[in-house]
């Protein structure tokens, strides 16, 4: 084997070393965006979650943002139920979707009912 040879095999492996890393680069990014769409997302749902809960905890709050007055119970109790309701779909709903997209591998379920279930 002579020196020009070996010259073109020392700048091939580089060159295939090089493309190697931006793949695995390039997957590590996208790795990287899903989690944090993910942890913007898990965010968003705390917020509104926190704002239900607070409705369906307090009928205060309830009268003021939804202006019952505060001698009408049923109206009231009927906004914090739908809060409540509201709140427990969304949770169901996130886990749905987490499910869905196959965060839980088959063995890291959180309910076995999701299996058979979702």
């Amino acid at each position: 084997m002579n020196w020009t040879a070996l010259s073109t095999i020392a700048e091939i492996v580089p060159a295939i070393a090089v493309v190697i890393t931006l793949l695995y680069l390039a997957n590590q990014m996208r790795q990287n965006n899903k989690l944090l769409r993910e942890q913007a997302w898990q965010h968003m749902l705390q917020n509104q979650l926190s704002y239900y809960d607070g409705m369906a905890r307090e009928e205060d709050l309830v009268n003021i943002v939804y202006g019952i007055p505060r001698d009408d119970i049923i109206a009231t109790d009927a906004m914090k139920a739908t809060s409540h309701a509201t709140a427990e779909f969304m949770r169901r709903q996130w886990e749905f979707l987490r499910v869905k997209e196959g965060v839980f591998g088959d063995s890291e379920m959180p309910i076995l009912a999701f299996k058979r279930e979702w």
